[in-house]
């Protein structure tokens, strides 16, 4: 929890999903929370957390400074044609400041075998969005494990060179085609962001914040002692050596038992 915690601490505004730890009443720190996710905010007295209900097996959530970034539970996208797993979450997002800035964030999470389909509706969702926030003078964004990469969805044919197509006029992805953001021997872009035009020319492009750069030296210690790191990981041979000398395939092996995925990571501009 120590190394997940200085992982978010890295951020004003942070998407989670894949919380499949059922809350009930009493919530731990917010509506719709539980104990994982309340346990991972870096400073309980900084950092909030607005979840959206449970959807499907699964919910999302935003963690924030409070300091710079205030959130509202939002809505979830009503999918009248069944299309998605779990229905896109938009919250609704402000950022301290004058004037105030306003950014609707959408989560998905879509099911591997029927990525294409889910991400092919899209341009529906993300017109959703507009309708539903459209009193909010805000800025767009979509972001999530859309699985856009490998067997699922044929990323280099459908959005070649990185680009959206018609279908989404007025938006850009800023995760492009090459990035890797899965911990694993393979490289997949599964997670991506997707931006209006006008955030998107005021913003960087996404990079990945690969979890091996993080010291994980107390992870190895404490998971080879409780079980939950591999026996392969907890050889004496390991023992003392500085981070920077942990052969690669230990150093993801133990990235793993923080995520599965890296995370994507994004400097917005308003």
């Amino acid at each position: 929890m120590d190394a997940i915690r200085s992982v978010l601490a890295r951020y004003e505004l942070a998407a989670i999903q894949e919380l499949s730890q059922k809350p009930r009443k009493p919530f731990v720190c917010g509506e719709n929370t539980e104990s994982a996710i309340c346990a991972s905010r870096p400073d309980p007295n900084d950092y909030v957390v607005t979840a959206s209900p449970r959807i499907g097996d699964e919910q999302f959530a935003i963690m924030s400074r409070r300091s710079a970034v205030s959130v509202s539970s939002g809505e979830t996208y009503p999918d009248p044609s069944n299309v998605h797993s779990r229905p896109p979450h938009a919250f609704d997002v402000t950022f301290s400041g004058k004037p105030q800035r306003k950014l609707v964030v959408a989560m998905t999470h879509t099911s591997p075998h029927q990525a294409e389909k889910e991400i092919l509706n899209f341009p529906q969702v993300l017109k959703w969005m507009k309708d539903t926030f459209s009193d909010s003078g805000a800025h767009f964004l979509l972001a999530g494990d859309f699985n856009a990469d490998g067997s699922y969805f044929d990323d280099k044919d459908i959005w070649k060179n990185s680009e959206l197509g018609n279908a989404f006029a007025g938006y850009t992805l800023l995760s492009g085609n090459d990035l890797d953001t899965t911990v694993a021997a393979s490289s997949n872009a599964y997670d991506r962001i997707i931006a209006d035009d006008s955030l998107a020319s005021k913003s960087g492009s996404a990079s990945v914040f690969r979890l091996e750069e993080v010291d994980l030296t107390a992870v190895r210690a404490e998971g080879c002692q409780k079980g939950y790191v591999p026996q392969s990981l907890c050889g004496s041979e390991l023992d003392g050596l500085a981070w920077a000398d942990v052969p690669s395939d230990v150093k993801m092996g133990l990235a793993k038992e923080l995520s599965d995925h890296h995370p994507l990571e994004v400097c917005l501009g308003f």
